[in-house]
């Protein structure tokens, strides 16, 4: 399949009366971004339908660096019954190293979900296949708005911002719900937690009583809760669910017979009631390899990733590093007089 037959097999544009549509291209470099506006161009009737249709190019892939969304806000200047629809380029992995998982090379060469442009050219080039072009669900600009403004603040000088970045986070949010059904449902993770948190009404709220209280200056507070959103945050990949899960194996395989055991009826009872309701799962261990077991059980049956809470002792180099990809949520054993903590 050549790339004329990808562009053939869907187009980027939504179904639409004469609303006008703005793109979010999410794109870590020049290739993926060649790809997706010869996606929009090749189901443009004549061409100058593009200049109805902005396009604002952003990197939304980068949790802790954050995102610019500065373009965005100019964007969002639009009618209201603008759709917005995001774009992304997914890319699979060899079915090799699926079977795999990580392997030595892709810690040099990177995760190959993420190809740079001359990797991703020749994948194109080489195995076709791999490469597919998805778009989100789009939405309107008024309903975006209507959504922002039930939990954040419309009267702060922030707020034309803080709704570029909302509605940079929703289209995050519609486009790895796309990319799923590609990849699997193990790899449903959170992102931008800490930039949604920071904009969150109830949140700002509970830090300007701690503001009053104590005298302390809000911006002082939002700086220290910042740090301890860093420390806490899990910050997962698909790459490292994968190495925490080829991980979790070998260690396993060091005290325990290579297949575990369990009830596959139940694990579809659980599947239901997690995808249902949010859920909490408490198990039981003897040793820290235990605690293993679940992840990895979860992980071969296509479950979304467990988050696993550990004390912040656990969070040193090496093990803390790998575990705050994988869903590592680590906190302090003690923080009862820290009212800003407990909030966080």
């Amino acid at each position: 399949m050549d790339l004329a037959s990808k562009y053939h097999d869907s187009s980027p544009w939504p179904a639409r009366g004469k609303q006008q549509v703005l793109f979010i291209l999410d794109i870590r470099n020049s290739f993926e971004q060649e790809l997706l506006r010869g996606w929009i161009h090749q189901h443009t009737p004549s061409g100058s339908e593009e200049f109805q249709a902005p396009q604002v190019c952003l990197n939304l892939g980068h949790d802790r660096k954050g995102m610019d969304s500065a373009q965005l806000v100019m964007a969002l200047a639009l009618p209201a019954d603008t759709l917005i629809t995001p774009l992304r380029v997914a890319w699979l992995p060899s079915p090799k190293a699926i079977n795999s998982g990580p392997r030595l090379r892709d810690f040099v060469f990177g995760d190959p979900r993420h190809p740079g442009t001359h990797r991703g050219r020749k994948i194109l080039s080489q195995r076709p296949e791999r490469v597919h072009l998805i778009a989100g669900v789009p939405d309107s600009v008024a309903n975006l708005r209507t959504r922002f403004e039930r939990r954040h603040s419309v009267e702060d000088e922030k707020a034309q911002q803080d709704f570029a970045s909302f509605v940079a986070r929703q289209a995050v949010v519609v486009l790895d719900l796309a990319e799923r059904r590609l990849q699997g449902g193990r790899y449903k993770v959170p992102r931008h937690v800490a930039a949604s948190l920071k904009t969150n009404t109830a949140y700002n709220e509970a830090v300007d009583e701690i503001a009053a209280e104590t005298g302390t200056p809000k911006a002082e507070l939002m700086k220290e809760a910042a740090g301890y959103m860093d420390e806490m945050v899990s910050r997962p990949s698909t790459f490292w669910l994968d190495f925490y899960a080829k991980f979790n194996k070998f260690c396993l395989g060091l005290g325990y017979e290579e297949e575990i055991v369990y009830d596959q009826a139940a694990v579809e009872k659980m599947r239901q009631i997690v995808r249902e309701n949010p859920s909490m799962l408490l198990w039981t261990h003897k040793t820290y390899l235990d605690g293993m077991v679940v992840p990895k059980v979860l992980y071969d049956n296509d479950f979304p990733m467990p988050h696993m809470f550990g004390g912040a002792n656990m969070n040193f180099p090496g093990l803390g590093f790998l575990l705050h990809r994988a869903g590592g949520i680590f906190i302090k054993r003690s923080f009862r007089d820290n009212e800003l903590y407990k909030i966080t």
